[in-house]
């Protein structure tokens, strides 16, 4: 099942999910038109390098323009190859608008750059030594995905889903249909899969970051009630007055 949108009712543009969506593919194309060498040395600049953050490695001098610290943010707007970049961009616009919505741009860019640097520090933390560049906004975003979840758990997700369709009320194919789910039990089970492959495989496995998936979403779902706005109920509630 893949989300393709979903239900809740948008009173402003959302102009930080946008201007998210924009910056990113302009720096993806922009990694297109670089060598080879020269896309490697953006990686090991902007990416996250666990045994850089804490310290069991140095950066190359040539790289130290970048502070590493600094990295807990940039490492979220580079993405490897086109699949990376339209996977997040379509979860980012799934979810992000309506969060924004609930937060105001500011605080929704401030709860994107936190769960971006807490995701990072939760994988990183499970490989401190480790040699490699940490790198796409998957973190965060799973973070708008559990702050999602305490603003609207009985909202709606759509998605397109394997369905089958007849022809000539004889012959059946296999197609893809929509289909309306509740933003609770997607996410849900999005949720575990990422527990079970972090905890009975690997926190990487296959190249994806699994536990800053877990680090951001619990971190999204724990500042969602605090940066929320004023009247913005948690749980689907009822709206209330300022």
């Amino acid at each position: 099942m893949i989300p393709i949108g979903d239900e809740q009712r948008i009173e402003q543009i959302p102009v930080v999910t946008a201007l998210l969506l924009v910056v990113m593919t302009v720096i993806f194309l922009w990694e297109q038109r670089l060598s080879d060498f020269s896309n490697a040395q953006l990686m090991l600049a902007f990416g996250l390098n666990p045994a850089h953050l804490f310290g069991h490695r140095t950066p190359s001098p040539h790289l130290g323009f970048i502070p590493v610290a600094a990295t807990l943010v940039t490492y979220a707007f580079i993405h490897g190859d086109w699949g990376h970049l339209l996977g997040n961009g379509l979860f980012l616009w799934v979810f992000a608008p309506a969060v924004e919505n609930a937060l105001g741009a500011v605080r929704f860019a401030g709860l994107f750059i936190l769960t971006a640097a807490i995701s990072a520090i939760v994988q990183a933390a499970a490989m401190m030594d480790a040699q490699v560049q940490l790198i796409g906004a998957s973190g965060a975003i799973s973070g708008l995905i559990g702050a999602y979840l305490m603003l609207f758990p009985k909202g709606r997700l759509i998605v397109l889903g394997p369905g089958f369709a007849m022809v000539a009320n004889r012959f059946y194919f296999l197609t893809l249909k929509r289909y309306r789910w509740p933003s609770m039990v997607l996410i849900g089970i999005w949720f575990s899969l990422q527990l079970i492959v972090a905890v009975l495989f690997s926190s990487s496995a296959g190249g994806v970051a699994f536990l800053a998936h877990i680090g951001g979403f619990l971190c999204g779902g724990a500042l969602a009630p605090v940066l929320r706005r004023a009247g913005v109920p948690l749980f689907g509630g009822a709206k209330t007055k300022d």
